[in-house]
């Protein structure tokens, strides 16, 4: 029996349209940019502009029905967004607008989840929203495609990839994608045997081409942590589906068809090639120094303050200086070279930072969910929420990708949406609902404002990065995300004309705000333009004292090392 318009027997909702945006349209905004995480990435802007829009509407619902769905346990699922926020509070705050950022990205996603419930979707309705996060999966995974076959063939429209068969797609990174794309295909495993997909032979064909596209991006990726999600996640549904699985050997044959002729075709591409070298490269001591490197040093870190952390962030100035040191007292071990801004794990991360008050509030939502989920036999959900947990712990997927962030709240939902609910009536009085009301319109127009904003700042800051370099750098410096950056590259500016024209008070300008950056953020390209300054303002003795401290910290780099003996010379 066919049904030829299944996602047309229910009127699409205000509630289901904008998730279909968030999910279908909005990612796939595009401009060249500077690259790097958060709103840097510019679909990042409007995915993140789409989630307001869906908070808004929930809180308008809950203010027009006097009425609030709050999930089981809300409390213990909480504990990481509260405790995280006490302990900046507690142990100091390094860079306060990065810390304000990182409370709106954790808040926000909460708000987000929270508002999922409050429209009560039926199970039909999961369905269809899981089905429309297949077809986002379809659409990424077509972006990659011509990527991968096209790789100078792309529109300005879209991202081009940074070499041949390195499919990144929108996401510009590798891991992020294949992890994505591996949870698509967990969810095309189990919404084919769904009624959505059941009765209804075009969604199920096209389950089962975007379960052949996503397993080929995966494994042509050549990404460790994609594969492992895939398989891993794989063998957790079928073991919590079993029963389902076993009733429909057809569907099941078919998706694993589909998976077999995606490795077939990956054979076909370098993705197979680069995962064996990759996975070789564990067992080098080089590559294993690296990872144990940054784990061993943040670990130093974790014991210098245990209970409250370095501050939140802190993480990038206080490791660098550490790997200084560790590297003095361990001149043999080969660490990693480069500007680390991340432990490559988000508990560690957290640990460094937050200290334990913010890792205990991580585990406690971490296990609140997962024992909900499981209690409530949506273990299904756990395995779909695989790829991602598991990337958290290697990687920072969440800081790189709004879309990824927002496709595991939505997960975490499936997951929780199972559970018993908690209902609170008439919870405001009259002013405070209205007082609640004007805040809420006037919260989105900022927003929307600043999304508006952020998306002129971030295209004028790719185009400082040009060499007509003709940006208006005005626009970013007016945007609190992008000061900071603006900032670098107006100072950049200075230390260019300063040089130039030999103006004593410009570069002693430049100086003074280049010593402020190296204690922050103690990048390689900071310690060359520190030496420069003190070099042109005639400083010899501090010119070395920062080729010493480079040195330590990047021992690879000759510069820094040869400009260092030339000192003691």
């Amino acid at each position: 029996m066919t049904n030829p318009g299944p996602l047309k027997r229910h009127k699409w909702t205000p509630a289901e349209v904008i998730l279909a945006f968030l999910f279908l349209l909005a990612p796939f905004y595009y401009h060249d940019n500077i690259g790097g995480t958060g709103l840097n990435l510019p679909s990042n802007i409007t995915v993140w502009a789409a989630a307001s829009v869906f908070i808004w509407f929930a809180v308008k619902i809950v203010l027009d029905r006097s009425e609030l769905v709050l999930p089981g346990k809300v409390m213990l699922i909480l504990a990481f967004p509260f405790l995280a926020t006490i302990s900046g509070f507690i142990s100091g705050v390094d860079e306060p607008i990065d810390w304000l950022f990182r409370l709106f990205f954790i808040w926000g996603g909460i708000f987000f989840l929270l508002a999922l419930f409050q429209f009560r979707f039926s199970r039909a309705q999961k369905d269809k929203l899981l089905y429309l996060l297949l077809v986002a999966g379809l659409l990424h995974g077509l972006v990659a495609s011509i990527q991968y076959f096209q790789p100078e063939g792309m529109s300005i429209y879209l991202p081009t990839a940074k070499g041949v068969n390195v499919a990144t797609g929108v996401f510009q990174q590798i891991n992020i994608h294949a992890s994505f794309q591996a949870t698509i295909v967990l969810i095309g495993w189990y919404m084919i045997n769904r009624p959505l997909a059941r009765f209804s032979t075009p969604i199920k064909s096209s389950i089962l081409v975007t379960t052949f596209v996503s397993a080929f991006i995966v494994l042509s990726s050549g990404s460790r942590v994609g594969f492992l999600s895939l398989v891993i996640g794989l063998g957790l549904l079928i073991t919590f589906c079993w029963p389902v699985i076993k009733r429909n050997k057809k569907n099941s044959a078919m998706l694993m068809s589909a998976m077999v002729l995606a490795a077939v075709a990956s054979l076909y591409s370098d993705g197979f090639s680069r995962l064996a070298d990759k996975s070789a490269e564990i067992h080098t001591e080089y590559k294993a120094s690296e990872r144990i490197g940054i784990y061993l040093i943040s670990g130093e870190l974790v014991e210098q303050n245990p209970f409250f952390g370095h501050g939140l962030g802190s993480f990038e100035s206080v490791w660098q200086y550490q790997k200084a040191d560790f590297q003095q007292r361990h001149p043999d071990y080969e660490l990693i070279d480069k500007y680390v801004t991340h432990p490559h794990n988000e508990l560690l991360f957290w640990q460094v930072e937050g200290g334990i008050l913010a890792s205990v509030g991580i585990l406690l939502s971490f296990f609140t969910i997962l024992i909900l989920a499981w209690r409530s036999k949506a273990r299904y959900a756990i395995a779909l929420l695989f790829p991602f947990a598991f990337h958290n712990q290697v990687e920072l997927p969440f800081h790189i990708s709004a879309t990824a962030w927002f496709a595991c709240l939505f997960l975490v939902f499936i997951a929780l949406s199972h559970s018993a609910k908690t209902i609170f009536e008439d919870f405001l009085s009259v002013p405070m609902g209205q007082a609640t009301k004007l805040l809420n319109h006037t919260g989105l127009s900022f927003a929307i404002l600043f999304y508006g904003h952020s998306v002129w700042a971030n295209y004028q800051l790719e185009l400082a990065t040009r060499p007509n370099n003709n940006a208006n750098l005005t626009i970013p410096m007016m945007n609190p995300y992008f000061t900071q950056i603006a900032e670098d590259f107006r100072m950049q500016q200075i230390f260019r004309i300063s040089s130039i024209k030999r103006n004593v008070d410009m570069m002693r300008t430049f100086n003074h705000w280049q010593q402020e950056e190296i204690s922050q953020r103690p990048k390689e390209f900071n310690f060359k333009m520190l030496i420069a300054s003190y070099q042109n303002l005639k400083n010899v003795e501090q010119a070395c004292k920062t080729a010493e401290i480079a040195s330590d910290m990047y021992i690879d780099n000759q510069e820094f090392m040869l400009y260092w003996e030339s000192c003691q010379k």
